[in-house]
């Protein structure tokens, strides 16, 4: 069995992927395997082949570049097309990213698996498996996360408040990254929950199922697993530092509001006895959210927050909030789009999960494209240690 199996998702940012792999190949031995999965275009994976390639030379442990596309292509054909998991909600749903994230380490066996996207670094893998090798359970699997500095992954009005909170601290900032930094982590969900941005595992066969569809995919997934499994946070601190700050989109916050409100729903089923999944899907379906939790409510909390701030003396950076997706989601609020149906939202999203769990069972215990991929990863090794 491999020690530790890494897997790095990229997609388009040769520069981030070669900070993040170069950190990697650090602290992974000979006993250990480096996987990226490239999502990019045509145009940015040849670049990242001699990212890669480069790391390759200084490794100690296998190195494997794997296309997406070309998986998804392999695994579609081998499983007769019956995929429906690797349909996406919308351009950024990469749920069905993580779940072929999911597979490869189906196919390659591993003491400890890590994923990890290509805008973090900062990190030591042996220690992160070494805290699962403590923490560890034989009865039950663990998911373990790390503590995720620098810029803020979070969705795009809680980054808009959690600026606010910044800008009344500090009026004279004007810089986006201090703006915009990760916050300190408090008694929230986000403390039940790890990123799948930087998350090891250890899972049994029987206990591994899909990330569900939309926004908020591993938060999502880690509250599905939440009866069966241990949910921990190492203390190791990781630094998330993206190319850019994302100037959100109605697409964007669309996205981000629909997946925001299916989590605050999921989240307050702690406790109700749902032991399994599928239990606690049927009953989600059937729940009405509260106003509280509504984008229309939070989007006017939102401008209520940032009509406060623009009164107050000195600060030089509240614009920074409206061109940062404040007046994209004023505009909404105005047009209506905000109105959303949360009882609909949730049982169409409830269907569609379970559709695409029971899909992605079959395709993960079907041992023709369990074959194919381990072809697949054959071909794909860039470095085999052979010591």
């Amino acid at each position: 069995m491999t020690r530790v199996h890494v897997i790095i998702l990229t997609s388009d940012r040769p520069d981030s992927l070669s900070r993040c792999v170069h950190t990697a190949v650090k602290s992974l031995t000979v006993d250990d395997m480096l996987t990226v999965l490239d999502d990019s275009s045509e145009r940015f994976a040849s670049v990242n082949s001699e990212v890669i390639d480069s790391a390759a030379q200084s490794a100690d442990s296998i190195v494997c570049h794997l296309r997406a596309r070309e998986l998804c292509s392999v695994i579609n054909v081998s499983s007769n097309r019956n995929c429906e998991w690797m349909t996406k909600t919308a351009v950024r749903d990469i749920a069905p990213l993580r779940n072929i994230e999911l597979m490869l380490s189906r196919v390659v066996a591993a003491r400890t698996t890590i994923l990890i996207d290509d805008d973090i670094h900062s990190f030591n893998l042996d220690r992160t498996h070494h805290f699962l090798e403590i923490h560890g359970s034989d009865t039950n699997g663990i998911i373990a996360g790390a503590m995720i500095c620098g810029m803020s992954e979070l969705d795009t009005l809680t980054r808009l408040s959690d600026a606010i909170v910044v800008l009344k601290a500090n009026p004279a900032a004007t810089d986006e990254t201090l703006v915009f930094r990760a916050p300190q982590m408090d008694d929230t969900i986000a403390l039940r929950c790890v990123s799948a941005g930087y998350m090891a595992f250890r899972l049994s066969d029987a206990s591994t199922f899909a990330f569900p569809p939309g926004y908020n995919e591993d938060w999502l997934w880690c509250l599905l697993h939440k009866n069966t499994t241990d949910l921990l946070r190492e203390d190791q601190r990781v630094v998330h530092s993206p190319p850019s700050i994302r100037r959100s989109t109605r697409d964007d916050l669309r996205f981000e509001l629909s997946g925001d409100l299916i989590l605050d729903c999921l989240s307050e089923y702690d406790g109700y006895g749902c032991d399994f999944m599928g239990k606690l899907l049927n009953t989600l379906q059937n729940h009405t959210p509260s106003i509280s939790l509504m984008p229309v409510t939070r989007v006017r909390e939102l401008l209520k927050q940032h009509e406060q701030l623009a009164t107050r003396e000195g600060v030089a950076g509240f614009r920074i909030i409206e061109r940062n997706g404040l007046n994209v989601a004023r505009n909404m609020l105005r047009s209506g789009e905000l109105e959303l149906d949360g009882r609909e939202l949730l049982r169409s999203w409830c269907q569609d999960t379970l559709t695409k769990q029971q899909s992605f069972a079959a395709t993960m215990n079907n041992p023709n494209v369990i074959s194919s991929i381990r072809h697949i990863v054959d071909t794909g090794v860039l470095k085999w240690n052979l010591a």
